[in-house]
């Protein structure tokens, strides 16, 4: 007779892992399991990951608020607003949706990512002339973190005009908060030695190689700056070369 069943809640399953009685059942039945409810998800995608091994779950449980706070400082996206969103509802955090977002953990990948990318400001938008409103209006758009839009806007100006690397540079950085990072790797790589954005383009060239895996290509990429001292990002890359990830 099955145990577990569609309406099971995350604390329910827990109970059943807790006792020793049920927990092979329980485990049997989660490796074929569809969960609608969000932390049930979390932990059976963190059981899998740790070879159903149920162990890894009570280790997990020793100290999730530390785990809750590193999680949030790693977040690079709306960074500021999302700590303070999370001091306010911190204490109203059920151990379901606590354990969900410990248990569902980024990828070393992600991790690296997350660590050091940065938020792109945009430039000033004066609207001081008709022929730069357009670019004005994308530029807007992108900061207001309407990233399709200004893909959008971007992309029309980028047909129209002649060769722009500011616009390579800013499609290449909507793309990347669209998620679309070998679309922001083709623009990023066409933007010229010259121009005022490269060094801020070397750098976000290498979190996109990061962000598809392409480490290798991202260290070939980061020992350039780190050997370069003039780089702006010269320390920065000389710092990302000592992770784990680039020492395999």
């Amino acid at each position: 007779m099955e145990i577990l069943n569609e309406n099971i809640t995350f604390l329910e399953i827990k109970k059943l892992l807790d006792d020793t009685t049920t927990r092979d059942q329980v485990l049997v039945e989660l490796k074929t399991f569809s969960p609608d409810n969000d932390a049930v998800k979390g932990l059976v995608e963190f059981l899998k990951k740790n070879n159903w091994n149920y162990d890894s779950v009570l280790a997990a449980e020793v100290n999730p608020e530390k785990e809750f706070k590193q999680v949030l400082q790693k977040l690079h996206t709306k960074r500021k607003t999302r700590q303070m969103v999370a001091a306010v509802l911190f204490p109203l955090v059920g151990l379901s949706a606590l354990l969900y977002i410990i248990l569902s953990s980024p990828s070393e990948t992600d991790r690296l990512y997350n660590k050091y990318a940065e938020i792109e400001i945009g430039l000033p938008t004066l609207m001081d002339s008709s022929s730069k409103k357009d670019f004005d209006e994308a530029m807007a758009a992108f900061k207001d973190e309407d990233y399709v839009e200004a893909k959008e806007a971007f992309e029309r100006l980028n047909k129209e005009g002649p060769f722009s690397n500011t616009l390579q540079y800013f499609l290449a950085c909507s793309e990347m908060e669209l998620g679309n990072f070998k679309e922001a790797i083709s623009y990023f790589n066409k933007i010229s030695e010259t121009s005022d954005f490269k060094e801020k383009a070397d750098f976000r060239l290498v979190l996109s190689e990061i962000k598809v895996n392409e480490l290798a290509k991202a260290k070939i990429l980061l020992d350039k700056i780190a050997a370069n001292k003039s780089h702006s990002y010269h320390s920065l890359a000389i710092e990302m070369l000592k992770e784990p990830a680039f020492q395999k």
